[in-house]
């Protein structure tokens, strides 16, 4: 009987074990890098209880849908501790100017985080 208890002990352990290193991988780890100019027309703070920060980039072109021709857009994620990234944002909107922002890819969203996978941890604000 001890011996049949000590064998789940141990197992138990090692399934903890396993979910903790998966969750910290999927934390932590990206599943690419990357670049995407435009033109930014949104950063908000949103959320009830906790809240994140989310922006929107004006890439130009077009897509076309159900709804019909929309310009193209895409979402993205900021870490509250990027504040420098904000106000840069925040900056290229108020003067209509285009930016290069650097990205990194998560495997999953994790809503405390953010509503995107993606996550902009630097600005470049380019020239005309």
């Amino acid at each position: 009987m001890a011996e049949t208890k000590n064998i789940f002990k141990k197992a138990l352990w090692i399934v903890v074990g396993v979910l903790v290193a998966v969750i910290l991988f999927l934390y932590y780890a990206n599943f690419s890098d990357g670049y995407r100019a435009g033109v930014p027309i949104k950063v908000s703070h949103k959320g009830k209880i906790i809240k994140t920060y989310e922006g929107e980039l004006n890439e130009g072109g077009l897509t076309s849908n159900a709804e019909g021709v929309l310009p193209a857009k895409w979402q993205f994620s900021i870490r509250s501790s990027h504040k420098e990234v904000r106000e840069q944002l925040e900056e290229a909107i108020e003067k209509n100017k285009r930016v290069k922002v650097y990205y990194h890819e998560k495997y999953v969203r994790f809503f405390w985080l953010g509503d995107t996978k993606y996550f902009v941890y630097k600005v470049q604000i380019l020239e005309d």
